[in-house]
């Protein structure tokens, strides 16, 4: 996994996305471990590996005109979008707020969702910032597979998005090297994903 993601962040500085500059330093595995057991989770090695390599990346302040509007995003915590990453903290914020708001049935979860199929051992690495949220399975032995937290996949049962962060990591890399990839919306450095002319296998990366 770990070349993957090497391939990936080479894939994103190529690109020049904004991210790899804003990376923050990975997490020490014995400090993750003992973050994760604390919120009762399972130190599942991808978890670790995944913030062992970046803590997602800090965020720069918005650009703004001389008229006082918005001319440039931070895009810095894009990896490929729609996926923005996610620090520890904050992914651990995530999966608070997604299971009080499925054991209290707050909308949007009221009307679907039963409080027994709250995903406890899913813990979300990224965002799509509205869409839901990219989650690993850390109760698995082996590669964790991902799946997307929300109230939609949650009625439907959940749905295996990737079977692995390698595979993840693969996805949005080729998606990069073979040009499936247009500027962000919301800060043109970054890439999100030309879902137009997108191959197959690489749906999974903007439909759930």
């Amino acid at each position: 996994m770990e070349a993957a993601l090497a391939r990936l962040e080479e894939a994103l500085r190529g690109y020049g996305a904004p991210i790899v500059d804003a990376f923050r330093p990975g997490l020490d595995a014995s400090y993750v471990s003992d973050v994760l057991r604390r919120e009762g989770l399972s130190p599942h090695p991808d978890a670790l590996t995944w913030f062992g390599w970046h803590d997602a990346a800090g965020t720069a302040p918005p650009v703004h005109a001389d008229d006082g509007g918005v001319i440039r995003y931070g895009g810095e915590t894009v990896l490929v979008g729609p996926w923005w990453m996610l620090t520890l903290a904050q992914s651990l914020d995530y999966r608070r707020m997604h299971l009080e708001n499925i054991s209290g049935g707050t909308e949007p979860y009221e009307e679907a969702v039963d409080a027994s199929l709250a995903p406890e051992g899913w813990l979300p690495i990224a965002t799509s910032e509205g869409a839901g949220e990219l989650c690993l399975d850390t109760t698995v032995a082996g590669a964790a597979p991902l799946y997307v937290l929300d109230p939609e996949s949650l009625r439907e049962g959940p749905q295996e998005q990737f079977a692995s962060l390698a595979e993840l990591a693969a996805a949005m890399t080729r998606a990069i090297e073979h040009g499936h990839v247009v500027p962000h919306p919301h800060d043109s450095r970054a890439a999100m994903i030309d879902s137009s002319e997108l191959p197959d296998d690489l749906r999974p990366l903007a439909y759930w």
